[in-house]
């Protein structure tokens, strides 16, 4: 029992001895280096590598740093028995920029940071000096049983063109930020103390904004003021904004613990261009705002009221853990220009929304449920200026509702104009694909007063539905059967393609104000693409009738023929599109009619028409000519040669008779071989 004993002995002796010389040894601590520097990559933004890793039962030394950017050392001597520390971080920051991959931000600058702890594991002085932005900064912090027991701060000349680059932003204004800090902690477990931040000497960038949003800003300066009174449990708190441009006021109490805050604010500006790399968006115009901040550090809410652009907002902001929540808001007689103009948009129209809902589930993609309808016209200038659209100043009404979970949901949305109304129903939408899936209803009652976008004059109405989606791709499908019969059609990206059957062809006379020369119902199938302006169309008919016109009485006249009598059986219409010219070819037969033409060219742009058209009347052929506006084109008829055959056969006729009568009987057959002579040479 006693070797046992004795054994057991040694064996712990010896473990203890290679723990203590892998720990407190150089040896052992070239073992542990790799390990160590592991463990600091794994929480590190970016790759470290250790340097000089030595760890002694009483001192430390370790030394870090990335490529020749980033140095850092933490050296110092402790004592587990008397629980004493007395350690210094030194740490070099020559070229920020290599935390951007890591922070997802355009880092820039240079500083270093000196610090030190003194005192026992569980009551030590943190101290830290920085040259931070070009700043004097002195920083003093007591941490008993690791909780903030004393806190100093004397920052002097921080640069704010220096600081704004240091935390990824840009150098939009300029100043000098002081801060003077030294509160206590008392018998209360409160504070007593004060906290005073001052930037002054502040200007705007004018021509880094001027070269980054394209805007113009006035010289803007501004003073800026935060002052904290640490009273106990209570910190009365007081900042001020003020520039040349506005001012920002709050004012108010917070406790501690609970940082239970009472705060109201008011805001005015009558310039906001100063305030465009806010928001990273060009902005002007003026703004009012006042309100309530309320809650504490598990949920608080910024309440208040506003009259951006001319309108009369609510709004509630609400936070829980310091994490957006939720967004409230109602939005009455908001001016649709003045907005526009706010953002530096064309005034499309002018006009008042009302608008009320909520935004919410900030953590994933957020909800959204809004209620609103605007009143307003559509202004002529602006769209002819920016979309080349001559249409005319347009009184419309539209509705909106969006009811969103995460980012998807159903959209109701109608809007009615004198030029048309569309609407759509409960149509599913995601943001984050993006993707539209929704039924939809358009009417156009005037096609006249489309002119402007068609490019051609129409006549009548036209109304359609279908089903639109979208998800990578446009998808949109239409049915009408405002021509009489069926059209369907689809529009995938720029291509359109469709069908139609049964309809009615004077119908389409009509809305093209053309003359009514032919009755029938027509089917067939079109094509077109949108980039290319090309298409093609084909429509084909059973029993048709041409109606009386000028041309049928022409024909009438000196073709001595009806054709409004006849019953086209058969007939077909072919023709390529580009941009708005039409060559086509069309023929169609009766039982004594064939009519063709291989030439027939329609400009609606230009509403003309030149066709030549070939009429076939049994053994005789007439042509005609169209040309001139569609409407009312000139006709000319060449019947020149049916003309000469009847000319011929009157004649014929008439010497036939004088032979028969005045010369004698033995001479009749060579007189009438010299007449077929004379006539076959006519």
């Amino acid at each position: 029992m006693k070797k046992i004993m004795l054994w057991f002995i040694g064996v712990l002796i010896i473990l203890l001895a290679l723990i203590y010389i892998l720990l407190f040894t150089q040896i052992g601590n070239n073992l542990l280096k790799p390990l160590v520097q592991s463990e600091i990559n794994k929480y590190s933004p970016i790759e470290l590598e250790v340097q000089k890793f030595s760890l002694r039962p009483s001192n430390f030394n370790i030394s870090l740093k990335h490529k020749d950017v980033i140095f850092a050392r933490l050296n110092g001597i402790f004592s587990l028995f008397s629980q004493r520390i007395d350690a210094k971080l030194n740490i070099a920051f020559n070229d920020l920029s290599v935390l951007n991959k890591s922070v997802e931000m355009p880092l820039k600058g240079a500083f270093k940071i000196n610090s030190s702890i003194q005192g026992k594991f569980q009551d030590f002085l943190f101290q830290a000096k920085s040259n931070i932005a070009d700043s004097k900064t002195k920083i003093e912090a007591r941490l008993v049983k690791f909780s903030l027991a004393g806190f100093k701060a004397d920052i002097q000349d921080l640069e704010l063109q220096n600081l704004l680059p240091i935390i990824g932003q840009k150098s939009y204004a300029n100043g000098f930020l002081k801060i003077r800090a030294d509160i206590k902690e008392n018998a209360s477990k409160g504070y007593d103390g004060k906290i005073v931040a001052v930037i002054q000497d502040g200007t705007i960038n004018q021509n880094l904004i001027k070269n980054d949003f394209k805007i113009v800003i006035p010289k803007t300066n501004f003073l800026f003021n935060l002052q904290a009174d640490f009273k106990d449990k209570l910190i009365e708190n007081h900042l001020s904004l003020t520039s040349d441009a506005g001012s920002l006021i709050s004012s108010g109490t917070i406790q501690i613990p609970d940082l239970n805050i009472e705060n109201i604010y008011k805001l005015s500006f009558s310039d906001l261009t100063p305030l465009t790399p806010l928001l990273k968006i060009p902005l002007r115009g003026t703004l009012e705002s006042e309100g309530k901040i309320k809650g504490d550090k598990k949920f608080f809410a910024i309440e208040g009221k506003s009259n951006i652009a001319n309108s009369q907002s609510l709004y509630r902001v609400s936070l829980k853990n310091f994490e957006l929540e939720k967004v409230d808001f109602d939005v009455k007689k908001l001016s649709a220009n003045k907005i526009l103009w706010m953002f530096y948009q064309p005034e499309y129209a002018k006009g008042y929304a009302d608008f009320k809902g909520n935004i919410d589930d900030f953590k994933n993609a957020p909800s959204l449920k809004v209620m609103g309808k605007i009143n307003g016209v559509i202004l002529n200038a602006p769209i002819k200026k920016y979309f080349g659209l001559n249409m005319p100043d347009t009184n419309f009404d539209a509705k909106i509702g969006i009811f969103s979970k995460n980012g998807a949901g159903k959209l109701d949305f109608d809007f009615d104009s004198p030029l048309g109304w569309i609407k759509f129903k409960q149509a599913d939408f995601k943001i984050s694909e993006p993707f539209f899936d929704g039924n939809y209803v358009v009417s156009l009652p005037d096609l006249k007063k489309l002119k402007f976008i068609t490019g051609v004059d129409l006549a009548g109405h036209f109304d359609f539905n279908g089903q639109i989606r979208y998800s990578k791709n446009l998808h949109l499908d239409f049915y009408s059967d405002t021509f009489g019969g069926d059209i369907r059609g689809l529009l995938e990206n720029t291509q359109l393609k469709g069908d139609f059957k049964g309809i009615e062809i004077k119908r389409i006379f009509g809305l093209f104000e053309m003359p009514q020369v032919f009755d029938t119902m027509a089917s067939g199938n079109f094509n077109y693409d949108f980039f290319s302006q090309k298409g093609k169309i084909f429509a084909s008919f059973e029993k048709g009738a041409i109606v009386p016109n000028d041309f049928t009485n022409m024909l009438k006249k000196y073709a001595k023929f009806d054709i409004t009598h006849q019953v086209f059986e058969t007939g077909n219409f072919s023709s390529s599109i580009e941009k708005k010219v039409l060559n086509a070819k069309f023929n169609m037969q009766s039982k004594q009619v064939h009519i063709d033409s291989e030439h027939t060219k329609i400009d609606l742009g230009k509403n003309k028409i030149s066709s030549k058209i070939k009429l076939s009347l049994k053994d005789d052929y007439v042509n005609v000519n169209l040309n001139g506006n569609l409407n009312s084109p000139q006709i000319q008829i060449d019947a020149g040669a049916l003309l000469k055959k009847q000319a011929i056969q009157s004649i014929d006729k008439g010497a036939k008779d004088v032979i028969r009568k005045y010369i004698p009987k033995k001479d009749q057959e060579n007189a009438k071989r010299l007449l077929e002579g004379v006539l076959k040479n006519f």
